[in-house]
């Protein structure tokens, strides 16, 4: 009975919302498809000019070890001149901070100016150093 009341329900919400004739219905779905508004949808932006396409680089060179003290070094390159490199290694003096890090990485920014950065985590805390940075 439940069922009953629940396909008459659908069918009348069905009706009241344009569909037509409860027998226009084939396997409780609309005889004809519905057919989407013809404006455009307003979320969509178009873009007036075309994406820039980066080729896709390679990694030609990559380290990584990790040695029995705990302290461990790793970089790459790849091939459109990305160059990244950290090493690390437990901290003797430092109880809240187990790893004293360093490292850099640099690229090509897409309007073609290159970034280079320096960091390091130790007792003074994460530093960032480079000349694009605010501050620097």
């Amino acid at each position: 009975m439940i069922e009953k009341i629940l396909l008459l329900c659908c069918a009348l919400e069905l009706v009241k919302a344009g569909v037509g004739d409860i027998d226009q219905l084939k396997d409780g779905l609309p005889a004809q498809p519905y057919a989407a508004p013809e404006q455009p949808d307003p979320t969509i932006v178009k873009q007036d000019r075309p994406i820039p396409q980066r080729p896709v680089s390679t990694i030609v060179k990559q380290v990584n070890n990790v040695n029995p003290d705990g302290s461990y070094q790793y970089s790459y390159e790849t091939s459109d001149g990305t160059a990244v490199e950290e090493s690390g290694r437990p901290s003797t003096t430092l109880e809240n901070q187990p790893i004293i890090v360093s490292g850099s990485f640099k690229y090509t920014a897409p309007e073609g100016s290159p970034i280079s950065v320096q960091y390091s985590a130790d007792e003074n805390g994460f530093q960032l150093q480079g000349s694009h940075l605010p501050g620097a």
